[in-house]
């Protein structure tokens, strides 16, 4: 809404042509409208303005602390740590996994992203940017964010923590061990229809063997309801298997998310861990 008409607004609100007294000023009557889209209260979830679920930004604050988990199309999920500044929060890339050594190694650039409110548009205005070489490059034009409406889904924003076996070593240990010795990750083709999917855990960094320790499973970075809260396995050896097959509805590159819990004496479920695998289906 331009100035003028919103100012407009808030005229025929008080019933006169006079100004109005009081705090009343363009951005409190735009929290009226979008409350989000404020420095300080933007922490909730995002979607590309365009409608598509796959390019997402979920903010988090604690305090004055800012974290924010950006998913940018392809199921590329992406944890940043963010720093307010007078008209925006400066976000920038914790590295995990591959990325990590590679940011670390010079080979691949660390992303930030600029979030700026927008109250005309009640959207948030995210400019990309990239530092490489010591560098950083910035994207000239920025890409707008509206709040995410509520679809009935609940979508995953979180970057992995564990390694996610599909097929032969998602069923045997030792498959597993070979995997990650031979490719230094876990395979990624697998045959389709009935998938075997599994983390295989420190059952001691997992917690006190009281505790009761279930999942949830995500397909294509959605929450599958009939596959929430599946006990994990009993464990063996010092090791505990996370384990469940399912029938995935159609071959091609997939996501296989799964999200493990913890459940002890207070009855709080805490998540302690999350695999993933970017698998195609043969």
């Amino acid at each position: 809404m331009h100035r003028h008409v919103l100012l407009v607004a808030l005229l025929a609100g008080c019933g006169g042509s006079e100004a109005p007294s009081g705090p009343s000023t363009m951005e409190e009557a735009a929290a009226a409208k979008c409350p989000a889209v404020h420095l300080d209260r933007m922490n909730v979830d995002w979607i590309l303005a365009t409608g598509d679920p796959k390019t997402r930004l979920r903010i988090e604050k604690e305090g004055d602390a800012y974290t924010a988990y950006w998913v940018g199309g392809y199921f590329h999920h992406m944890a940043l740590k963010g720093e307010r500044r007078e008209k925006d929060v400066r976000f920038e890339e914790i590295p995990s996994g591959n990325r990590k050594k590679g940011v670390e190694a010079g080979t691949t650039p660390k992303t930030v992203l600029y979030v700026e409110p927008s109250f005309k548009d009640c959207a948030l205005q995210v400019y990309k940017a990239q530092i490489a070489g010591g560098k950083e490059n910035a994207e000239p034009r920025p890409t707008e964010y509206l709040p995410f409406p509520d679809q009935g889904v609940t979508f995953s924003y979180y970057p992995a923590t564990d390694v996610l076996f599909a097929g032969e070593a998602a069923k045997s240990k030792k498959a597993a061990d070979k995997e990650l010795e031979e490719l230094g990750m876990a395979k990624a083709d697998v045959p389709s229809g009935k998938v075997p999917v599994a983390v295989w855990s420190d059952a001691t960094a997992d917690g006190d063997p009281s505790c009761t320790y279930d999942m949830d499973l995500y397909f294509d970075d959605q929450l599958v309801p009939e596959l929430s809260k599946l006990p994990a396995g009993e464990a063996k050896d010092g090791v505990r298997h996370w384990f469940h097959e399912w029938e995935a509805p159609f071959g091609g590159n997939h996501h296989f998310q799964m999200y493990r819990y913890r459940t002890c004496g207070d009855g709080a479920r805490e998540r302690i861990g999350i695999g993933a695998l970017e698998a195609i289906l043969m």
